[in-house]
């Protein structure tokens, strides 16, 4: 089976154990490609008040120019899963686990020195720094259940739709920095708070089905 799903683009390898019980070998993949990129950035002044690199947290930096690199986004899984069709028809309850692979991360630097009129002081690149912040799940494998209509094994083509939830668990966010925005890097813990809401994954899945198997 091919499909397309909030998983990713994927595709299922499926064998029929009984009339009601399919197994299925699933994986799913969807990212982008690491870009750089320039804009415009505002970083926190009241870290940076706190860090002491500026005296006054209502200091305007809204000109600072940051480049952005190595920035991605993916989304990947691959698991068992197994589908119950309660009457023998095409309605089925889906089971299983997937290995979740899914990450992001990225890094920003200083594109220019910054000028501070109100200080009247020119921040080099090297003063401004870098930070990095890469994000994961503390816990890959993430259990997984849902329904659906159609069959995975099927002689002819055959469309296949299903609904569902992953717990993907807390998320993992690391981040380092260096000179004056490095300070933002202490707002890792808080950030992987505000994920908590995240634990559960909706998926939404619709496939074309074509098998060997049973029908």
């Amino acid at each position: 089976m091919v499909r397309v799903s909030t998983l990713g683009l994927g595709g299922d390898l499926s064998y029929a154990v009984t009339d009601k019980v399919n197994l299925r070998a699933t994986a799913n993949f969807f990212g982008t490609s690491p870009t750089q990129r320039i804009g415009q950035f505002v970083p926190d002044m009241a870290a940076l008040a706190e860090s002491s690199l500026l005296t006054d947290a209502e200091h305007g930096v809204d000109g600072l120019v940051m480049q952005v690199e190595d920035d991605r986004f993916q989304l990947g899984s691959a698991g068992v899963l197994v589908d119950w069709h309660p009457t023998g028809g095409r309605f089925h309850l889906t089971a299983g686990g997937l290995y979740n692979f899914s990450n992001a991360g990225g890094s920003i630097r200083a594109a220019e020195a910054y000028y501070e009129p109100t200080l009247d002081y020119t921040f080099s690149v090297e003063r401004v720094g870098s930070l990095r912040a890469d994000i994961s799940y503390k816990n890959p494998i993430a259990p997984y259940a849902g329904l659906g209509f159609g069959r995975a094994n099927s002689r002819r083509f055959g469309l296949n739709a299903q609904v569902g939830v992953a717990y993907t668990g807390p998320v993992s966010i690391e981040m380092q920095g260096e000179r004056m925005i490095g300070a933002t890097a202490e707002n890792a813990p808080r950030l992987e708070e505000g994920f908590d809401s995240f634990r559960w994954h909706p998926v939404v899945s619709l496939g074309f089905t074509l098998g060997l198997g049973a029908r």
